[in-house]
C-alpha cells in the first residue's frame, strides 16, 4: 500500500480553475496564520482536510483528470522552481516547501533559517537540514538515533528501483509525527485517502521498508517554535 506515495505522474485536474475557485483558494491562503511552525501550517490545512470548512475541504485535495487543477495545490509550487502540469505533478515536495517558505515569511528572524530546497522532488530533502535518524537503506527498521526526533521534523523516504536500489530523486516527504518499529506516522500532502482513493493532506503511518524505505528523518530548528 506504500507504493501510493511516491513521486510518480498520475493523472488528476489539469484544466484551468475558475476565477471562483482561484479565489476560493485565495481565501484559504488568507485564513491561514502563518507566524507559526511549518508543521503548524501544514495542521490549519488538515483540520480544514477534516471538515472544519466543509466548504472549503476539496481544496486540501487534487482533482480528478475531468476537473479543473486544484489552485491551492498549483500555488504550493510557487515555492520551487517547478511548474505543474495541473495536478499531474507530485505535490509532497511541493507543499513541504511551501510550508517552510510561509513559516519563513510569517515569523521574525525568518529570512536568516534555512531555506527550503525550492525542488518538487523529494529527493532533494535527502541532504537537507541535519540528520537526526539515518536509516540502512538494506536495513531500515534499525535506524541509528544521532538525536531524538520532534514532532516536524521531516521525514524522507526512497523508492527503490527494480533491483532494490533507491531511486535518484523519487519518494516521499512529510512532516514527523511519531514511529514504531516497523512504521512512521507522518502529516503530509499527496498521500492517498478514501475510496475511491484521492491524493490529500491527511496523516498516515507509512512502513519503513517496502517500495518506499526510510531514509532520513531531517532536522533544522527553523522547523520549530
Amino acid at each position: 500500500m506504500n507504493e501510493e506515495f511516491t513521486d510518480s505522474i498520475t493523472m488528476l485536474g489539469t484544466g484551468a480553475p475558475t476565477e471562483h475557485q482561484r479565489a476560493v483558494a485565495k481565501e484559504i491562503i488568507e485564513s491561514l496564520v502563518f507566524d507559526n511552525a511549518p508543521i503548524d501550517i501544514a495542521g490549519q490545512l488538515l483540520d480544514i482536510a477534516k471538515g472544519e470548512r466543509e466548504e472549503w475541504r476539496g481544496y486540501t485535495r487534487a482533482w480528478p483528470k475531468d476537473a479543473p487543477a486544484n489552485p491551492l495545490i498549483v500555488e504550493f509550487f510557487k515555492a520551487t522552481d517547478t511548474k505543474p502540469e495541473g495536478d499531474t505533478t507530485a505535490w509532497c515536495a511541493a507543499s513541504l516547501n511551501w510550508f517552510i517558505l510561509k513559516s519563513h515569511e510569517g515569523r521574525a528572524g525568518g529570512s536568516n533559517m534555512l531555506k527550503p530546497t525550492k525542488s518538487a522532488s523529494s529527493g532533494s530533502f535527502r541532504t537537507w537540514g541535519t540528520q537526526a535518524v539515518k536509516f540502512d537503506p538494506n536495513s531500515p527498521l534499525e535506524g541509528t538515533v544521532v538525536q531524538d526526533p520532534q514532532v516536524g521534523d521531516i521525514v524522507v523516504f526512497n523508492q527503490t528501483n527494480a533491483d532494490g536500489s533507491p531511486h535518484l530523486y523519487k519518494g516521499h516527504v512529510a512532516f514527523f509525527l511519531d514511529m514504531d518499529k516497523n512504521r512512521i506516522r507522518v502529516l503530509g500532502g499527496n498521500q492517498y485517502e478514501g475510496n475511491p482513493v484521492v491524493h490529500a493532506i491527511n496523516v498516515k503511518w507509512i512502513p519503513k521498508d517496502g517500495f518506499l524505505k526510510a531514509h532520513s528523518i531531517r532536522t533544522d530548528k527553523s522547523l520549530h517554535s
